[in-house]
């Protein structure tokens, strides 16, 4: 298919310079070769031309057709799902804006639900034992801990003490042991932490994805929903 046009060129030409040669040798030089050779060069000329129209109207013309046809469509399908640099810097700045929007959301909601979350002053056992039961009793209810059941002094002691489960004897944050007069905060599944270790802890949740929940159990500050 792509050697035809070469053909035409190049091949046609000297094919009708041959012919020339053959009828000038044959009929001389006279009128008789002079319209032989026009002949024969309208004849070719008119052969080249029908060639070049069934060549376009056949597989080159439908292989033009058909790259123009894509060649138009790749540039209509560009020229939508292009943008202008304005409109993208606008969609950013869109998309940071919600981002700090949300993140400030959960600042707040994270500071409310700190300010509500009690806070409890670290006693060895040593120093329970000097307390009243009354006192001991207090310190139970301000733990939500029932002291049903209890009817001596140690027992109370032995309930305050294990209140704080795998985190009433150290800090799992700073992983350091608690000592007396250190303020912890409680958190709703009863384990806690140093103040600033916690509070630090579920601020930092504000920045990323993770939600506010108590290091150990895992389990979520927010309500559902939130």
């Amino acid at each position: 298919m792509f050697a035809l046009p070469a053909l035409l060129n190049g091949g046609i030409p000297q094919l009708v310079a041959g012919i020339v040669h053959v009828v000038t040798s044959i009929a001389g030089d006279g009128w008789l070769a002079v319209l032989l050779t026009l002949l024969v060069a309208a004849g070719m000329a008119a052969a080249t031309v029908y060639m070049w129209r069934q060549m376009a109207s056949t597989r080159i013309g439908q292989t033009i057709r058909q790259l123009l046809f894509t060649g138009m469509q790749g540039g209509t399908t560009a020229a939508a799902g292009a943008q202008h640099p304005g409109q993208q810097q606008q969609q950013q700045q869109q998309q940071q804006a919600r981002t700090a929007e949300q993140r400030q959301q959960r600042w707040d909601q994270v500071v409310s639900v700190l300010q509500k979350l009690p806070m409890d002053t670290v006693m060895t056992r040593a120093g329970l034992d000097q307390l009243t039961p009354h006192e001991l009793k207090q310190r139970l209810s301000q733990q939500h801990i029932s002291c049903t059941g209890c009817v001596e002094k140690q027992e109370l002691v032995e309930k305050l003490l294990e209140a704080g489960g795998s985190s009433g004897a150290s800090c799992s944050i700073c992983c350091e042991d608690y000592a007396g007069g250190d303020v912890v905060r409680v958190l709703p599944c009863k384990h806690r932490y140093h103040v600033e270790c916690i509070d630090r802890w579920l601020l930092s949740s504000s920045d990323c994805s993770r939600l506010p929940a108590c290091p150990l159990c895992n389990a979520s500050l927010l309500p559902p929903g939130a």
